[in-house]
């Protein structure tokens, strides 16, 4: 298994290749790549000011959620609003 600077989320346990969910997987691992810079600061932290190891854990969640049937719904309907404009 890969080391990451980043924090996965909550839900690693369906980052598990069985789970076949692989755009959770992929939303999940690109997150992390993003944050494996190599410059000692995660990209939360440039949202966050002061951010917390939970913080961390709680938009990893969100972002691999991204991935999921749910979060792909969601994401939908954003981009059929922008869409509309």
């Amino acid at each position: 298994m890969r080391k990451w600077n980043a924090y996965p989320g909550f839900n690693v346990h369906r980052l598990d290749p069985k789970q076949e969910n692989h755009k959770e997987v992929a939303f999940a691992e690109t997150w992390m790549e993003e944050n494996n810079h190599g410059m000692g600061k995660q990209l939360v932290e440039y949202l966050i000011e002061g951010c917390s190891f939970r913080d961390e854990q709680v938009v990893a969640t969100i972002i691999q959620w991204l991935g999921s049937d749910a979060g792909q719904g969601f994401l939908k309907k954003v981009e059929e609003k922008i869409n509309k404009k």
